[in-house]
């Protein structure tokens, strides 16, 4: 056998949007005519859900109290006085600390997934498809697998009361809510149906973006320190940007429906004498939603690169502050920051308020007050 034979054995052709569609589509009509009453899903649901073991619930809300806890330690012991040691601008002390854990919890876990991918199960990024040789609903699940799993369930129930209690109030933080409750019920069907493989493809595909917006943002909040502004902090920050954009594009709007839809729209080609698979149509409608909220912030991330290209703007900034509605269940007030005060709370903007959703960024306001905005999300 040739290289160029081994080559294509070993990464099979990705498919176009179009192949992707069309076998999507065959999916739903197939899933719809085996359960035309809706009563099977129902059932399956019923039945994986009772597979669940109670060391499993547990270890899972002992890890989200656990990331409750080591948030607020961070912030109170670590984040805080870091804050106030450098003197970082006033509008940006209550976010820093948010921004900075969020920042540890998507870098570790990413880097730990690309080397259990990349290390141990390299075929899941390679042929995706092959996700589901061999499935059988009581397979064992990987150790690694498992502590992703683990470790993403138990971030995302944390992530809910630390919406409530814990971060900034914004005007999207009830669309937040929305998405950690789908999020985690994303996690569990897959995990419970033992698509795994294909679950730990998609968190390691979205999880990048996130490093990278995590990271720029704390380099802009320490471009001012004691008064002093570095403009080598915009350059890195604009840098993890650009990062941030092209991994949106290629990770999020390539190979997500490339790889991982495709995967689980073929999951036919998977088990043996011809084995029932649950929650097909409704994990691959779940997919479908992801992907088409992908290609809604897209949109906001190329108006943003628009002003950047054409000199409307110079500078990239979170501008969620603006999105705040006044609350008294915020860290920050625990902590006191800024003498008790929610400052940075609100900024002036010509009198205007804007209203975005996840992860919003734009100009600093100019000499003038005149407050550029542009945008980009991240989910």
């Amino acid at each position: 056998m040739s290289t160029n034979d081994k080559i294509e054995e070993n990464w099979p052709e990705i498919p176009g949007y179009w192949e992707v569609t069309q076998t999507a589509i065959r999916l739903v009509k197939h899933e719809m005519n085996r359960d035309s009453n809706g009563n099977g899903i129902i059932s399956e649901i019923g039945h994986f859900c009772s597979r669940t073991t109670t060391s499993e619930i547990c270890i899972v809300l002992l890890g989200a109290v656990i990331f409750t806890i080591g948030r607020f330690l961070t912030s109170k012991y670590i984040f805080i006085p870091l804050v106030r040691r450098v003197q970082i601008a006033k509008r940006d002390e209550s976010k820093m600390p948010e921004s900075a854990y969020k920042s540890l919890f998507y870098t570790s876990i990413w880097f730990l997934m690309l080397y259990i991918i990349f290390g141990h199960h390299e075929y899941i990024f390679r042929d995706p498809v092959s996700c589901f040789k061999g499935w059988n609903p009581n397979v064992d699940v990987p150790f690694g697998i498992r502590l992703v799993y683990t470790l993403q369930a138990s971030f995302y129930m944390h992530s809910v009361f630390a919406t409530l209690y814990m971060d900034t109030w914004r005007k999207d933080s009830y669309m937040m809510l929305i998405h950690h409750f789908l999020t985690l019920s994303l996690i569990g069907f897959s995990y419970l149906s033992r698509y795994h493989n294909v679950g730990l493809l998609v968190f390691f595909l979205h999880d990048i973006t996130d490093v990278f917006l995590e990271n720029s943002k704390l380099l802009i909040y320490f471009k001012i320190r004691r008064g002093k502004k570095y403009p080598i902090n915009d350059q890195l920050a604009n840098i993890g940007f650009a990062g941030f954009s092209v991994s949106w594009f290629v990770c999020r709007l390539y190979w997500f429906p490339l790889k991982a839809i495709w995967s689980a729209a073929n999951v036919g080609e998977g088990p043996a004498d011809n084995v029932h698979m649950p929650f097909v149509l409704l994990l691959n409608c779940m997919l479908w939603v992801l992907l088409a909220m992908n290609i809604w912030w897209f949109t906001f991330i190329l108006s943003m690169l628009y002003k950047v290209f054409t000199g409307q703007t110079t500078e990239i900034d979170d501008i969620r502050e603006d999105d705040i509605v006044p609350s008294e269940k915020k860290l920050t007030e625990m902590l006191h920051v800024g003498n008790g005060k929610q400052n940075g709370v609100h900024s002036k903007s010509n009198g205007k308020m804007a209203v975005h959703t996840n992860g919003t960024l734009t100009h600093r306001p100019t000499a003038g007050g005149e407050a550029k905005e542009v945008t980009a999300m991240s989910n």
